[in-house]
């Protein structure tokens, strides 16, 4: 189990990194300025926080006496709180009743898109499966 959670971990932590280079190049070429070196490393920082917590969470959906409404729940808890405070004390979004509002409302619309992708993807392969069964 703790080799799983390491390397969950890890998966996060690369995943993490690919999104930070895609942002970091689109800010380029969409003709920012200099990136400042500490301001680049403390957001990388925030981003690995978010990469571990989303791949250590995904062990959640493996605990098999859990109903998968309460594995759902216990990983959107997780990783809503999770982005929020690292968000929040990074500046990525500012405090304030509207914007953590909004934030919250777009990270719902955002976890729930990708929550029925995942679903809809795993009941077709398992239907996949039991035709292949019989």
């Amino acid at each position: 189990m703790i080799l799983t959670a390491i390397s969950r971990s890890l998966y996060g932590i690369a995943i993490a990194s690919l999104f930070s280079f895609f942002f970091y190049t689109t800010y380029y070429i969409g003709g920012g300025e200099v990136l400042n070196a500490q301001l680049v490393l403390i957001n990388q920082l925030g981003n690995f926080a978010l990469g571990i917590t989303f791949g250590l969470t995904s062990l959640f959906f493996e605990i098999d006496r859990w109903s998968l409404t309460k594995q759902t729940a216990a990983h959107f808890v997780c990783t809503i709180t999770v982005f929020n405070a690292v968000g929040l004390s990074l500046g990525w979004f500012t405090a304030g009743t509207f914007p953590i509002v909004l934030n919250v409302l777009i990270f719902i619309a955002i976890y729930t898109s990708f929550w029925f992708g995942f679903y809809t993807f795993n009941r077709k392969m398992a239907e996949s499966m039991n035709n292949l069964l019989n």
